[in-house]
């Protein structure tokens, strides 16, 4: 019998580790494991890259900047 009172009879279920892969979770359940071939991942890939390669051009706003500069001096004790 588990601390809260319930046992572990047929059904019962362990708490999920919130680390554990759900890939096995699935796998454990029944589900189908679904996979992509190698064109597929290529088009999402592309697709991505396409749709937030602007965006990590992008410059970094000022704002942010004086952030990271005030963050970078507060860790060298200055």
């Amino acid at each position: 019998m588990h601390a809260n009172g319930k046992g572990d009879g047929p059904g019962a279920q362990l708490p999920r580790d919130p680390g554990e892969d759900t890939n096995s979770n699935r796998e454990r359940a029944g589900d189908p494991v679904i996979t992509l071939d190698e064109a597929a991942q290529q088009m999402i890939g592309q697709q991505l890259k396409a749709v937030y390669g602007e965006i990590v051009q992008q410059p970094v706003p000022d704002q942010f900047l004086k952030l990271l500069d005030e963050l970078e001096r507060k860790e060298r004790g200055q």
